[in-house]
């Protein structure tokens, strides 16, 4: 399975991304972004992008780190940058969440935005009115 992002390199999927606070608030709840395994050693980032793009979502960054936070990406996860809501509402424009499936990739990467892909880590959350529930996909690690 391959996975293509922002980066617009692909790369394969090493296991599956849910999040702690697995479902909750789209306009309150903070989430972390968990994965099954950690990611490949010489990893130095890692973006999660979300899509859907029938609601205007493409590649659209909830999540960017450095390496020192990366220990944590399968135990405790990796904060999203804010809550689905106001990370929709922080894009330019503003984005809304309409009911429907988002799909979400973590990309373990070599470089910042545009680099190298080394692997990625699959998910997706449902949006049902004001609730979000988070789903692994891919591979089991």
């Amino acid at each position: 399975m391959s996975a293509a992002g922002a980066s617009g390199a692909t790369s394969d999927s090493l296991g599956t991304l849910t999040a702690v606070a697995a479902t909750g608030s789209v306009t309150y709840t903070p989430f972390s972004l968990v994965t099954s395994d950690l990611c490949p050693a010489g990893t130095e980032y890692v973006n999660a992008w979300v899509n859907n793009p029938a609601a205007g979502w493409n590649d659209v960054l909830m999540v960017g780190t450095t390496d020192l936070e990366l220990a944590n990406l399968n135990t405790s996860g990796i904060p999203a940058t804010n809550t689905i809501g106001s990370i929709a509402t922080d894009q330019t424009p503003a984005l809304s969440v309409p009911d429907g499936t988002y799909s979400v990739s973590l990309h373990c990467q070599v470089g910042i935005i545009g680099a190298e892909v080394v692997g990625t880590f699959d998910g997706s959350f449902t949006v049902a009115g004001d609730t979000y529930t988070f789903e692994p996909l891919g591979a089991a690690a």
